[in-house]
């Protein structure tokens, strides 16, 4: 009896040394979100990537609400489900990118004063193991007939909002936002949401 108990903590202890420790996660990444998505606008979505190790290259997957459409993206999807709201990314080691964006649509049908939420996840390779980490940052946005830019929803884009909105522009390389659009918001002072043609109008001379 005692024989055996020696074999098995023997075969348990050799288990154990024989496995390989677990890695921590190469990537680092954060989404960011705007605070408002207006029902069938467009908005900018980001998420940055940190390197803390070489890898042998990622995937990242993210989750979006059921009903959106991502419209556009830098790089181009992997796989892209706009049915089930899943798309990834295979970014192969060597590749110089701390950032993937992309434009998604809200379904027309969204539910206003509801909030939504984002899931991601990144998956390393290195050194032959894989390891998961969940993509951190903002995760909920407020569907509400409010710009993305207008961060305090009061239905006037000012310049501090248009400032940080140019910033994001430029964050936002390799998809196309219409600059003109958002600068005629500005310019009127004030903006109303059209819920039939699912667009931002200007009202100049608005109180």
């Amino acid at each position: 009896m005692t024989v055996a108990l020696v074999l098995i903590s023997l075969f348990i202890l050799i288990s154990l040394l024989g496995k390989s420790p677990s890695l921590p996660a190469s990537v680092a990444s954060e989404r960011i979100l705007p605070d408002f998505a207006g029902p069938g606008s467009t908005i900018p979505v980001q998420i940055r990537m940190t390197q803390r190790e070489k890898s042998e290259g990622i995937i990242l997957r993210e989750y979006f609400p059921k009903g959106w459409k991502i419209v556009q993206a830098n790089p181009p999807t992997s796989s892209l489900d706009n049915v089930n709201g899943v798309a990834r990314w295979i970014i192969k080691a060597g590749t110089d990118r701390d950032r993937v964006v992309y434009l998604v649509q809200v379904d027309p049908a969204a539910k206003v004063n509801s909030e939504v939420g984002f899931q991601g996840e990144i998956v390393a390779s290195r050194k032959g193991n894989q390891s998961a980490v969940p993509v951190l940052g903002e995760s909920t946005i407020a569907v509400a007939p409010v710009h993305w830019v207008d961060a305090n929803g009061d239905k006037r884009i000012d310049d501090g909002e248009m400032l940080e909105g140019s910033f994001t522009i430029e964050d936002m390389a390799g998809v196309h936002i219409d600059w003109d659009d958002l600068e005629e918001l500005w310019d009127a002072g004030r903006y109303a949401w059209d819920a039939q043609k699912h667009k931002f109008l200007p009202q100049p001379g608005s109180p």
